[in-house]
């Protein structure tokens, strides 16, 4: 039988454990960018070279992360239950601070 561990604390698990599969995605957010009077105003070619001689010199594996990468982890019931916490005590602070 094959064996997992969770990838928090480092737990065997096997029969009868449950595990959890948890995954997170990071990306770029795919709304435009709102522009002001002053944006459109600025020296738009001389930015645009800049940032072409900033991804010149960047690593590609890098600047693929900037817009999408994502992470799958491996948790038993009592890591599960951690982060199950954690996650719905900060949803519940954004949503007092209004900020969700």
């Amino acid at each position: 039988m094959l064996k997992q561990l969770c990838e928090f604390c480092g737990k065997s698990m096997g029969q009868p454990d449950v595990s959890y599969r948890m995954k997170i995605e990071l990306y770029a957010d795919p709304a435009p960018p709102e522009f002001t009077q002053e944006d459109l105003e600025r020296d738009v070619k001389a930015e645009m070279e800049a940032l072409f001689a900033q991804m010149e010199s960047a690593d590609a594996g890098e600047a693929e992360d900037e817009v999408y990468e994502s992470y799958l982890f491996t948790l038993c019931g009592h890591c599960r239950g951690k982060v199950h916490h954690w996650l719905r005590e900060r949803h519940e602070h954004l949503d007092d601070l209004g900020l969700d």
